[in-house]
């Protein structure tokens, strides 16, 4: 079986990050836009009416966006959800 190659590893101009700088956002695939959304690792967004409880689309995008970062062997370290002056952390509660 061949040996993967870590995205360091391919051509430059392959490289999702790469390609989008070179070439703009419409020449990516949804996977490789997943890839740089997610590549650091983290996701996190607001909700403005102040409540920190993850809504059931919060763990449903929470779910999905494991999954999809595991098939592309990327590990989500955390979703986080920011209100006035608190967080909730996925990690921290444990559902990552």
């Amino acid at each position: 079986m061949a040996e993967k190659l870590t995205i360091n590893q391919w051509a430059e101009e392959d490289r999702p990050r790469e390609k989008m700088m070179l070439h703009g956002v419409g020449t990516l695939s949804d996977a490789e836009l997943l890839a740089i959304l997610i590549g650091s690792g983290n996701l996190c967004h607001n909700h403005p009416s102040g409540s920190m409880r993850p809504s059931t689309e919060d763990d449903r995008l929470t779910e999905h966006l494991d999954k999809a970062a595991k098939v592309m062997n990327i590990r989500l370290i955390d979703h986080v959800i920011l209100t006035d002056g608190k967080f909730y952390s996925y990690a921290d509660e444990g559902k990552i």
